[in-house]
């Protein structure tokens, strides 16, 4: 649940809530609470685990690329169908973590933001600008001409994540669970490199490769920052 924000349009609570802070929080902020059985929790939860709190919430407001790329922040986050939810959600999660200034889906072959990926990113979607686009490949020649390198993550491509030192704005690709960037986003890509294997598997999870990459860049801008300051 997005911390009773102003896209909360009611609560449910277990009768056994009443008078915690959080029924508290819901009257103070005029949101309508009502209390459901233990099985409603089951049916909504379908299947999920749930703490006896569910809320109806309005649809998410995705931001427009053009606000994003208004903020001139360091780094943004581009994922090319990911559509496993709980990637999605620990991709966003790992992207707040490291400051990225805002993330971009296209609207077509990747998950949606829901329930299940708001979960997955332990509330970092309430602190994101999250953008879906119609066209990805416009989008990509926009934000280049915004000044961002863009930097594709491809598993089998000789260059790796180490061999890369690049200032100034960053814009990171990563691609879908089986098949990775698509040949055509590929294309627009200023750099494509990979994460060294050493061992018998070869890729990682897309969320794990997600983190590696984005943890690298934040060491070079921590050591840079020290090193200027």
């Amino acid at each position: 649940m997005r911390a009773l924000q102003n896209d909360v349009q009611e609560i449910y609570l277990l009768p056994s809530l009443k008078g915690t802070p959080l029924e508290e929080l819901a009257r103070q902020k005029k949101v309508p609470v009502h209390y459901k059985s233990r099985s409603f929790f089951e049916v909504f939860a379908q299947g999920g685990i749930h703490q006896g709190v569910a809320a109806c919430l309005l649809p998410f407001p995705y931001a427009s690329l053009q606000s994003v790329m208004e903020k001139n922040a360091d780094w943004l986050l581009i994922l090319d169908g990911i559509v496993d939810p709980r990637n999605l959600g620990a991709l966003l999660r790992t992207a707040e973590a490291v400051g990225v200034g805002g993330v971009i889906l296209p609207q077509r072959r990747s998950a949606s933001l829901s329930p299940l990926v708001e979960k997955a990113a332990a509330g970092a979607v309430a602190y994101l600008p999250i953008c879906q686009v119609e066209n990805l490949a416009r989008a990509l020649v926009l934000i280049r001409e915004a000044g961002y390198w863009l930097i594709g993550l491809a598993p089998h491509t000789h260059q790796t994540l180490y061999d890369v030192g690049l200032s100034g704005k960053i814009a990171f690709l990563l691609g879908g669970e089986e098949k990775g960037l698509r040949s055509l986003t590929q294309r627009y890509c200023d750099f494509l490199v990979s994460i060294p294997m050493v061992g018998k598997i070869e890729s990682l999870n897309v969320s794990v490769a997600g983190g590696i990459v984005l943890y690298e860049f934040l060491r070079r801008k921590l050591a840079k920052d020290t090193k200027d300051s």
